[in-house]
């Protein structure tokens, strides 16, 4: 990860705690100081075995009750190597490191790759059995089981990556109501190849955007995937069939990788595809100009137990006069 992106991770999870929401993230470990080097080795190899590949995110002098407590970075280097150690062979997830300043205080931000695991630590009681894999269950560390061994050790399905290539939000006052429709549209491409053909059906996507300044957060809605359409208009149909003497028609899109139903998308390979998602709020009397989205959604394909995580922010756009219902809008502000 970008030290941009590790640094937007943290101020994200910043904010949920200062207004006392949830850090729901199961990727995310909150320490208000250092810890024990033993202890901390365990609940890191732990964190990380369970993440089966997925980045997690330490946060280092945050509390979820007190709030941001700040520490002391010149600590790190020896407090690290001493965790390490406690490693078998020394081989503990990779970690990339940052300092994160926070109304006059300093958080450390640590990304751990766990790509490498299982992650065995030393027997913290000591003893005949010298070494232990830890595994993460919800905030507690125990010792894994079969089952939970089996996760780390059978390869998981291949999970592709997703750049996003354009997007933008926009928020609209209601016709026939004052509330504030909340419409989102994002161009994403599949960038890697995938060993089998991966489906997602929509019910199995979720996702929300924060408006950092006015501390709102949005679940989005309705969301749907679709193939990139035939051209540079709207949807044609073909014929695929005959049911019951009546033609069965779907929707022609240029794509040889991506496909799609109304309830489903699927993934044969590298490829385009677009998300869409909608919500609603009451008016905000709060001002929105010149702020920042970030946006985080999960899709899950089918018997996969590993989620495709969407993760980017979007920048204050102009209002469009054209439209006089239309609030504002922010458009996605990094590069595919």
């Amino acid at each position: 990860m970008k030290n941009t992106e590790i640094e937007f991770w943290t101020l994200s999870v910043i904010e949920r705690v200062k207004n006392k929401q949830p850090v729901e993230d199961d990727r995310v470990e909150l320490k208000s100081n250092w810890i024990e080097p033993a202890n901390a080795a365990r609940r890191i190899a732990g964190h990380a075995n369970a993440a089966r590949g997925e980045n997690i995110l330490w946060l280092i002098g945050v509390d979820e009750k007190e709030g941001v407590t700040g520490v002391d970075y010149k600590d790190y280097a020896e407090w690290f190597s001493k965790v390490n150690s406690q490693f078998d062979n020394r081989l503990a997830p990779d970690a990339t490191c940052i300092n994160v300043p926070y109304e006059g205080l300093t958080v450390l931000a640590i990304v751990f790759n766990t790509d490498r695991a299982p992650y065995v630590v030393k027997n913290p009681n000591g003893g005949a059995i010298q070494f232990e894999v830890p595994w993460r269950d919800n905030t507690s560390i125990k010792t894994a089981n079969r089952s939970q061994l089996l996760q780390i050790l059978v390869p998981s399905q291949n999970i592709p990556k997703i750049n996003a290539l354009s997007g933008n939000l926009l928020v609209r006052e209601g016709y026939h109501d004052k509330d504030w429709h909340w419409e989102m549209t994002l161009q994403l491409y599949v960038s890697s190849y995938i060993q089998t053909p991966l489906v997602i059906p929509f019910h199995q996507c979720n996702g929300y955007f924060d408006i950092n300044q006015i501390s709102l957060q949005v679940p989005l809605s309705s969301i749907s995937l679709y193939p990139p359409p035939l051209g540079s208009g709207g949807w044609t149909v073909r014929s695929i069939g005959i049911s019951n003497s009546t033609p069965i028609q779907r929707p022609e899109h240029d794509s040889l990788t991506i496909d799609g139903t109304s309830t489903e998308l699927l993934i044969n390979g590298p490829g385009k595809f677009k998300f869409t998602g909608s919500g609603r709020t009451s008016p905000i009397e709060k001002d929105i100009q010149n702020s920042t989205v970030k946006v985080k959604a999960s899709l899950q394909p089918i018997a996969s137990d590993r989620f495709i995580h969407i993760d980017l922010d979007m920048e204050w756009q102009a209002n469009d006069k054209d439209n006089s219902n239309t609030i504002g809008s922010w458009k996605i502000n990094q590069s595919p």
